[in-house]
């Protein structure tokens, strides 16, 4: 009547655990048919005692396993860590050297491992960027040398209509703030011209140099070039100023010069020009053709004096003027005898 046994029967093979009516322990009961044989059912019984007390066993077993596995690993990954925080250490301490600006090869090798493969290929990047930022840095100190000795005004824009770079003459030509650089040059300028110049070449279009005025300096002259820059990946545009109020100034001087000089010359000129019409022209007495040939003379000498300031003031010999001055002495010396 067990249900082990009725399950054997029924299905060939039974089990059931309960406490056992004898001993009143928690058994485990297995039953089996037995073929051929005087014997039909054949049933085993377990108390669970000893499968606990197994089970206690291999887990104290387990436990003493874990405990001696977590200590090997902890001293594993100490060392392990150790070494490895080592590695990092003189990676960090190189990766800081290279902040301060030294790009001096380390002298200890990276390993060949994962680590050492990624800290190679981050040194010679970082290696390679330090000399460009160092051939850079060259660079700019030779354009700023130039910018800062340079007369012309060179003001750099970029695609934001934002002030990248701009010169000492720039600043003062434009009257342009100490901040000015990283502003828009709507927010620094007050000069329609230029503003108007750059928009242009902004546009995509390429104004051409021309002569502005500056509000600052109103009695001075400029002239501006606008250059876009499109070959640069962000675009922009470079603002040239010329400041040429002097040569203006030399201009009109030299301009009132030769004016003064030909009305200086002209009037010699003509004295001498009317005296030698007079004389081929008309029978004049001797004595009056005498008092014609002196006036002529002072008038030469007065010419005379007239190119050697020229001379004085250029400083070299002018064959034109020498010449043309030898030509009228000799005729009025001739006249004369």
């Amino acid at each position: 009547s067990r249900p082990e046994v009725q399950a054997a029967r029924t299905y060939g093979e039974g089990a059931a655990t309960r406490a056992s009516s004898t001993t009143g322990i928690e058994t485990t009961y297995a039953a089996a048919p037995v073929r051929n044989s005087v014997v039909s059912i054949v049933r085993v019984a377990l108390p669970l005692t000893v499968v606990d007390e197994r089970v206690r066993e291999i887990q104290r077993l387990a436990l003493a396993g874990l405990a001696a596995a977590l200590v090997i690993a902890a001293a594993l990954a100490w060392a392990i860590s150790g070494l490895l925080s080592g590695r990092l250490r003189r990676i960090a301490d190189t990766a800081s050297r290279y902040a301060r600006g030294d790009f001096s090869r380390p002298t200890f090798e990276y390993g060949r491992d994962e680590i050492g493969t990624v800290a190679r290929v981050l040194d010679t990047s970082v290696r390679e960027l330090g000399k460009r930022l160092e051939e850079m840095t060259i660079e700019r100190a030779k354009l700023s040398g130039i910018l800062t000795g340079m007369f012309e005004g060179v003001l750099l824009v970029d695609a934001d209509r934002r002030l990248v770079l701009t010169n000492d003459a720039a600043r003062r030509m434009l009257h342009l703030p100490d901040d000015a650089v990283g502003r828009t040059y709507k927010d620094v300028m007050v000069d329609p011209d230029v503003m108007s110049m750059l928009s242009t070449a902004l546009a995509g279009q390429a104004p051409p140099p021309r002569e502005v005025r500056l509000e600052h300096s109103p009695n001075g002259a400029f002239i501006a070039n606008v250059v876009r820059m499109d070959q640069a990946p962000s675009g922009g545009a470079v603002l040239v100023l010329h400041d040429i109020t002097e040569l203006r100034k030399l201009d009109r001087i030299r301009r009132d010069f030769v004016a003064n000089v030909s009305h200086e010359l002209r009037t010699p000129l003509t004295v001498l020009s009317g005296f030698l019409e007079t004389i081929r022209e008309l029978d004049l007495d001797p004595q009056r053709t005498r008092d014609y040939y002196t006036l002529m003379a002072e008038q030469s000498r007065r010419m005379q004096s007239i190119v050697d300031d020229l001379l004085t003031l250029s400083d070299r010999k002018s064959t034109r003027l020498n010449s043309s001055h030898g030509y009228i002495s000799y005729a009025v010396f001739c006249l004369k005898k």
